[in-house]
């Protein structure tokens, strides 16, 4: 018979405290995504630190939480010289809009999300990497993206004016149906185009990967 192999178990997690909000999970293996457990539980609060009016935290010590994670993620990422997955140029981390499951901060979804976006533009500033905030229903997808057309930096001041003028041409020419695009088949048999050899393209495979 086998003798079945005993798995270590992984060390446990440190308490969490008012100052270190933010910790990874350890026993992570190696490879695989990094996974970093907060607290924002804003019901478990002392009374003190609440609002008045509401009983619940701030926005503030939502938002502390979402600096905590970045800055411990980026340094994570560094020290354990974590590469980007899936063929991407930087690492990307995922954050989603805390506080407002059952944290406290439901009924302020639209001011955490506009200031969550304000430090992820300051964050991205500083470090090669990217940050995908994670929003729940289309509603609140709609008001993440109405804020960040309105706090994203000028088209001018990313690209340039050269890629700038390229990108108005572009437009100009869709928009007068004087533009061709010419992809290849492993584009165009994903959007439903005819493949190289004719005929109808062929079914997704299962799962719709």
């Amino acid at each position: 018979s086998q003798t079945a192999q005993r798995q270590t178990p992984p060390p446990p997690l440190p308490p969490f405290t008012s100052r270190q909000r933010v910790h990874q999970l350890p026993g992570t293996p190696a490879g695989a995504p990094l996974v970093f457990l907060a607290n924002v539980d804003g019901r478990l609060e002392p009374q003190r630190d609440c609002e008045p009016f509401t009983g619940r935290p701030p926005l503030d010590w939502f938002v502390d939480a979402a600096r905590q994670f970045l800055q411990l993620a980026a340094a994570s990422v560094g020290e354990e010289g974590t590469r980007a997955r899936c063929r991407r140029a930087q690492p990307l981390l995922a954050l989603p809009v805390v506080g407002t499951g059952n944290g406290g901060a439901r009924t302020a979804s639209g001011r955490m999300i506009s200031r969550l976006l304000e430090v992820l533009y300051d964050f991205t500033a500083v470090h090669d990497i990217d940050v995908a905030l994670v929003v729940k229903g289309e509603r609140r997808f709609s008001a993440a993206q109405a804020l960040r057309r309105q706090m994203a930096p000028a088209w001018e001041d990313t690209l340039g004016a050269r890629l700038c003028g390229a990108a108005l041409e572009l437009a100009q020419r869709a928009t007068a149906d004087e533009l061709a695009l010419f992809i290849g088949a492993g584009v165009s048999v994903g959007a439903g185009l005819p493949a190289w050899q004719g005929g109808p393209p062929p079914p997704p495979p299962p799962g719709g990967g």
